[in-house]
This record gives C-alpha cells, sequence and structure tokens, in this order.
C-alpha cells in the first residue's frame, strides 16, 4: 500500500484479530480529520486498514467510473435535484453517536469523496506512458491522479495478487515481478513528472512467505519469513536484516527460513520517521527503529 502524508505504501495487519496497523494509526491520527484521507483499492477494505473510527473508500481501479452518487441515466436533468435531496436528508441533525448520525455523515463524507476523486481524475494529466495490461500500474495510475489533485490524501493501499503459485513457479513468479517493477517505474516517473517523489514511500509485502524447497510440481509451497520493499526518494538504499541461511540444519522444523528481522520494526520505522507518529501507541510495544529512513 502507500501513505502520503509525508506519504507511503502499506502492510498486512500486525494482529490475528481486531484492527490493523494502519488502522490504528488512522484511528488515532486521521479519524477527526476532514476531507478523502485513506483509499484501498480493493473490492473489501484490507485488514491492515480495519479501524474503529477511520473511514477508508474502497473500490477497483476497474469499476472507478461507478464510483459516484448514481441517479437514473434516463433522467440526466433529475441529478442535481436528487443530490440535493440526498445532502439536505443526510445534513439534518441527529443525537450524537446514534446510528442514524453515523449513517448521515457516512453518507456525506461518500459523496464527497466520489466528488473529489472525480474531480482529481478530470484535473489529471500527464506525459508518462503506463504499461498495459498491467492491473497493478492501472491502479498506481489512479494513486497519482488522486494525490496530485488531493493534498491530504494520506494512506493509500493498492494489491497484486496471483502469487499464490504452487507448481512451476518460475516462470509465474518472473512475470508477476516484471510486472510490479514495470508498474513501479511508471508510478515514480509519474510521481516525478508532478513534483510528487519526494513525498511518496512506497512500503510492499506479501501475508505469506515461501520455503525454499521445491515440492513436486516445480513450485514451492507456503512459508513464514518474507521480504519487503520499501521505496522511494526518502528512503536509504540497501539490504537490511541479515540473510536468512538455507542450510538443512537453520531451517525451523517445518521447513522455513528463520527469519533475521522483526516485521513490527519496519512498522515502527514508518510511523516514527515518515507518519511522525509514535509507533507505541500503534504497535503496543517498542521496536528498534531501523536506518532506511531518516
Amino acid at each position: 500500500m502507500l501513505n502520503l502524508r509525508k506519504r507511503e505504501c502499506s502492510h498486512e495487519d500486525l494482529f490475528p484479530t481486531g484492527n490493523g496497523w494502519l488502522g490504528r494509526y488512522a484511528d488515532l491520527a486521521l479519524a477527526d480529520q476532514t476531507g478523502l484521507q485513506i483509499v484501498a483499492e480493493t473490492f473489501t477494505i484490507p485488514r491492515s486498514l480495519s479501524a474503529d473510527k477511520a473511514i477508508a473508500v474502497s473500490f477497483s481501479s476497474s469499476t472507478l467510473s461507478s464510483y459516484a452518487f448514481q441517479t437514473d441515466p434516463q433522467y440526466p436533468a433529475g441529478r442535481e435535484s436528487q443530490v440535493g435531496l440526498f445532502s439536505a436528508n443526510n445534513s439534518s441533525m441527529f443525537p450524537a453517536g446514534s446510528l442514524l448520525d453515523t449513517i448521515s455523515r457516512d453518507g456525506i463524507d461518500a459523496l464527497r469523496s466520489a466528488d473529489e476523486i472525480a474531480k482529481a481524475i478530470d484535473g489529471y494529466s500527464s506525459t508518462v506512458a503506463y504499461p498495459s495490461g498491467n492491473s497493478l500500474a492501472d491502479a498506481f495510475k489512479v494513486v497519482v491522479e488522486i494525490v496530485s489533485g488531493v493534498p491530504e490524501a494520506n494512506l493509500l493501499y493498492l494489491l497484486l495478487s496471483d502469487f499464490d503459485t504452487h507448481a512451476q513457479q518460475a516462470d509465474r513468479h518472473r512475470s508477476l515481478l516484471s510486472e510490479f517493477g514495470d508498474a513501479v517505474k511508471a508510478f515514480y516517473d509519474d510521481l516525478s513528472v508532478h513534483g510528487l517523489a519526494d513525498n511518496v514511500v512506497m512500503m510492499q509485502w506479501s501475508e505469506f512467505g515461501r520455503r525454499p524447497e521445491e515440492n513436486g510440481s516445480a513450485g514451492t509451497d507456503h512459508g513464514a519469513a518474507s521480504s519487503i520493499f520499501v521505496i522511494g526518494n526518502p528512503v536509504t538504499g540497501g539490504l537490511y536484516g541479515d540473510e536468512p541461511s538455507l542450510a538443512p540444519g537453520a531451517l525451523d522444523p517445518v521447513g522455513n527460513p528463520r527469519f533475521t528481522l522483526d516485521f513490527r520494526s519496519v512498522y515502527a520505522t514508518v510511523l516514527d520517521r515518515w507518519l511522525n507518529f509514535d509507533s507505541r501507541l500503534v504497535l503496543g510495544g517498542e521496536f528498534p527503529a531501523l536506518d532506511f529512513l531518516a
């Protein structure tokens, strides 16, 4: 995912139940702010953004054109009056904290965010050519459209699926990594065109890793340890953490490589040094920061 406050890209949930780490951050830092703060280009809100108070806008980039207040297209002249009636009904005063109060506020927020996204997309232009047939690149383009027109956009979450390969993995994995790399390159170039490259940090993760031993289908099975990419102008490049040993005696009892870096230190670094927020309030403990962000 991405966050853009000083802006960033995201991770999966920290705890097996309850809210995600970004949802916890959003509840504490963003819930009382106005405007389009959180966007997830997914069909459902990801667990990492699960929150009690903060509201994320969720849509698929392929269905973005339908993210709007829907009125009868056969009667376009009636749209303005219908939008006005909706706004008036949802602007009524209801008891604070009541269900009607929550529904009315959410309705107004949804209408406002749809308008903000539509205006941002209409005002977007770029000389960057995004790779065709690349769903992640399409999603990244929407991110630039939003952040170039909606300055308060803070957290943006994208998804690249189909990594759950167990057979004939080499070609598929190579293709997916190429898709990822091409999409990130176009996104970075577009951020640069719009003068935003210094304001965005991308953070990539997967909910599962891979075991090193090949299975009987020229693939590998789910594992525990994995890697994280953090990308952007503000990032000090390099490898952080020791390379795990693949020696048979160094693996855990079920064949996983043993991780050498606690992923919560990555979260803590992003929270403390990029979002300027006390990571202890989100993570429930103190984890040493890393040097990939100043």
